[in-house]
């Protein structure tokens, strides 16, 4: 089981997730698990980012459920002991989640 669980909600985002994502995989702490929940995204942007390796899960909607409910969906499908939740435009630094869980 991962220490932290990110969960990330995207519709349309475009590079903006692809550069949150090669973030989230720079990560020193590399004990996470990683949830993408694509609120039916027309840009490609799931297509974009190629392959992922096994921390990643990406889940489809086929309609745009909301922000909040893309939230709760992904934290639903968790097990760790944290939830971290990551906008799709942000890039997060190399030592992001060791000092969220440093906190």
């Amino acid at each position: 089981m991962a220490q932290v669980d990110v969960v990330i909600v995207n519709y349309n985002a475009g590079d903006y997730l692809k550069a949150c994502i090669a973030g989230l995989q720079a990560q020193g702490m590399a004990d996470y698990r990683a949830i993408i929940i694509d609120n039916a995204s027309e840009d490609g942007s799931i297509d974009a980012l190629g392959p992922l390796d096994d921390r990643f899960t990406i889940v489809l909607n086929t309609e745009n459920t909301g922000f909040a409910a893309a939230c709760n969906q992904g934290a639903a499908l968790g097990s760790a002991p944290w939830i971290a939740m990551l906008n799709p435009d942000a890039e997060p630094s190399p030592d992001w989640l060791q000092t969220i869980i440093a906190c």
